[in-house]
């Protein structure tokens, strides 16, 4: 598996389409700020939706026999979907996940298996869901925005 090299430069065709999804804006911010947040959401589905074939294809070719190489994939997806801006989507839950690996017991014997994992709530504990021998098939979809601590949206304990 290959890190993340650079990225290739972008054309001056490719900057100028970008450029262009911007003209004409309104000019008041609430209003202004509203589009963007929805070219930005438009975005990042149509990035999940573009990156996931070629994604599964290759994490799919990799080495994953043993628990070693299971958990370097595990993390090599988890870290290159991250580096987009994406998240991995639970098949059970459609909550963001990552991908984990962990033994499960079978005929009285650890299997190393995949798993997604998801978070309950902005501070609950993580719960793993289903059990995959393969490599599971990967959804894509936008990260979770931070959510900053002293914000409105922060669910923290007392608020």
């Amino acid at each position: 598996m290959t890190g993340n090299p650079e990225p290739p430069s972008v054309t001056p065709e490719q900057r100028r389409a970008i450029q262009s999804l911007f003209d004409n804006l309104p000019g008041q911010f609430e209003e202004r700020a509203r589009i963007m947040q929805a070219i930005r959401s438009a975005f990042y589905d149509e990035l999940a939706r573009q990156l996931a074939p070629s994604l599964n294809a290759f994490a799919k070719a990799q080495p994953h026999g043993s628990e070693g190489e299971r958990r370097h994939l595990a993390s090599w997806i988890n870290q290159t979907v991250r580096h987009f801006g994406l998240s991995l989507e639970c098949p059970i839950t459609g909550k963001p996940a990552i991908l984990v690996v962990d033994n499960v017991m079978v005929s009285h014997r650890p299997v190393p298996r995949f798993r997604f994992e998801t978070r309950r709530g902005s501070l609950g504990g993580r719960q793993k869901r289903g059990t995959s021998d393969e490599v599971p098939d990967l959804e894509l979809m936008q990260a979770p925005l931070r959510v900053e601590n002293l914000s409105r949206e922060f669910k923290g304990p007392g608020r």
